[in-house]
């Protein structure tokens, strides 16, 4: 699929990503997302689960967000959001949902003016449609290939997460 990013497309999937415990809330909502991209080698079956390295770490990223004791996030309202591009296979979609991830299919966004330098980076582009996702307060994207160590609890509410007052500086004479 080829999209110009002016205007940005719309996702493939219109329903909303919020889970039923947070559209409950009246607190703010919040999510984890990644992107799970098809498998990069060359040839890849993309029915292979044994090959796709970002899959399988798609897969110990959900674990670790939503089941692990020592790193899951202590409000198990809070959704992993993963975004599939469309040759991403089925069996993998399924996998993922079958664990608790909320699997988003999203288009292969695209410019001609970015040439990704490795061959995984290629729906790279395809991250900017969380910005779309305006019924949560919060996202953290966090890269499918990120181990963690301890959790994120208390990540939304850090003082490094919360809008900035900025001053207004101007840089040049003409600004």
């Amino acid at each position: 699929y080829y999209y110009d990013v002016t205007p940005l497309s719309s996702p493939r999937s219109s329903k909303p990503h919020v889970s039923p415990a947070q559209a409950k809330s009246n607190g703010p909502k919040y999510a984890f997302a990644t992107l799970v991209s098809p498998n990069y080698l060359e040839d890849a079956d993309q029915n292979d689960l044994e090959t796709d390295d970002y899959f399988l770490s798609a897969r110990v990223l959900n674990y670790q967000l939503l089941h692990s004791n020592k790193t899951r996030y202590h409000d198990s309202s809070v959704p992993f959001l993963v975004l599939t591009l469309p040759r991403v296979g089925k069996n993998k979609i399924k996998i993922l949902e079958s664990e608790g991830a909320t699997v988003i299919p999203v288009e292969h966004l695209q410019a001609d003016w970015i040439k990704a330098p490795l061959p995984q980076w290629e729906g790279l582009l395809s991250k900017l449609f969380l910005w779309s996702y305006t019924d949560y307060d919060k996202i953290l994207f966090v890269d499918a290939d990120v181990y963690l160590i301890e959790s994120f609890n208390g990540i939304f509410e850090d003082e490094a997460a919360q809008p900035q007052v900025t001053k207004e500086k101007e840089t040049q004479p003409q600004d």
